[in-house]
């Protein structure tokens, strides 16, 4: 019969997968900054110098895209359905 260790869950194993959850979120809050084929506003934009008109495109863009989670409905589209259905 061989021998069996027990090897205690430490705090360096909730980190890593800590770390794997927060790089999901990390690419998942990508995903929304990009388009496909089309980066909205490139890496190291001063949000600062973008105007109210480029941000309301952005969010069209973004709120407008299809997604597998809301059934291939857009954001607007499911949000619409969910506030029609509680009246």
């Amino acid at each position: 019969m061989g021998l069996i260790t027990i090897q205690p869950i430490g705090q360096s194993t909730f980190r890593l997968s800590m770390a794997r959850g927060l790089q999901h979120i990390s690419n998942m809050l990508k995903s929304l900054i990009e388009v496909p084929g089309e980066r909205i506003f490139p890496k190291g934009t001063d949000f600062a110098q973008v105007g109210d008109g480029e941000l309301a495109d952005a969010l069209a863009k973004i709120n407008g895209r299809p997604r597998k989670c809301l059934d291939w409905k857009t954001a607007h589209e499911a949000f619409t359905e969910e506030v029609l259905r509680l009246i």
